[in-house]
């Protein structure tokens, strides 16, 4: 098994600055099935509140058929796990399916030409038995549709992976690029992401995993001086600068006590 790093599936759309006061919405989905039994749950679209996160699991007794999903939506974070276990055949199998969708209105704000990079991606994992019937998969795209205030071409980037009992090797995904967008100040766009897992087994020891619960995240950086945007969510979809490690805080430390040190034995010269 190995470690996929892919973009979350979105959409960057156009609005007029005259349409309607901008919004964002959330929206989590989960289904499990094992041994026959079913559960399923929806939050629908939840416009401008914050989204509640599911967790479905079905297990028969003694285990022998397992299936859980668990998906979570804030603007610019998104995760979901498909996770099954089977030990026998004649069940059904086990299957789980999870998505997490949040849209999001940027009000840009500057004169002229204003041009923003956006870059999307999450980390996840695909993993299970080596030689068995069992699969996980995950599924995203991203793609900047063309609108009457764009200032540059469509661009767009998808990908795909999969894991089948039998083809344990995986291969992460490639580099995915920041599609710049050039638009006149003043206007609206509209983001759109969503993230999808899915994991099915039916067979004596056979397991999977799609494991992408880990955050997922949007980033937009602002390319003109000068300019800037508000989103309807209040969320900043700013890179966040890394925590230094324990031991460069030490040596930090380190660096200063000595350097105090050697500033008392010239003082006491």
């Amino acid at each position: 098994m190995r470690i996929a790093q892919l973009a979350v599936f979105g959409v960057i759309g156009f609005a007029s600055a005259a349409g309607a006061m901008p919004v964002y919405t959330l929206q989590n989905s989960a289904s499990v099935v094992a041994g026959g039994n079913s559960a399923n749950q929806n939050t629908g679209v939840l416009v401008n509140q914050a989204a509640p996160s599911l967790f479905l699991s079905e297990t028969l007794p003694g285990g022998s058929e397992s299936a859980t999903a668990s998906a979570t939506a804030a603007p610019g974070v998104l995760g979901v796990l498909a996770k099954v276990s089977s030990n026998s055949s004649l069940l059904g199998g086990a299957t789980a399916n999870a998505t997490a969708e949040f849209t999001d209105t940027l009000t840009i704000l500057g004169s002229g030409q204003v041009t923003l990079g956006f870059s999307l991606a999450v980390t996840g994992l695909l993993s299970g038995c080596a030689s068995c019937p069992a699969q996980a998969s995950v599924s995203s795209s991203l793609s900047v549709p063309g609108g009457d205030a764009y200032l540059n071409n469509i661009g767009g980037v998808s990908y795909a992976q999969s894991f089948v009992g039998g083809t344990s090797n995986l291969t992460a995904s490639p580099v995915v690029p920041i599609i710049v967008v050039t638009v006149t100040g003043g206007h609206e766009l509209t983001i759109v992401n969503n993230v999808s897992a899915f994991a099915g087994a039916d067979g004596l020891g056979s397991f999977a995993a799609a494991d992408f619960a880990s955050t997922a995240r949007v980033f937009i950086d602002v390319m003109t001086p000068d300019a800037s945007f508000v989103s309807a969510s209040g969320a900043t979809y700013a890179r966040i600068s890394s925590v230094p490690e324990p031991s460069t805080i030490g040596l930090v430390l380190v660096a200063f006590l000595s350097a105090g040190a050697w500033l008392l034995r010239r003082d006491g010269r």
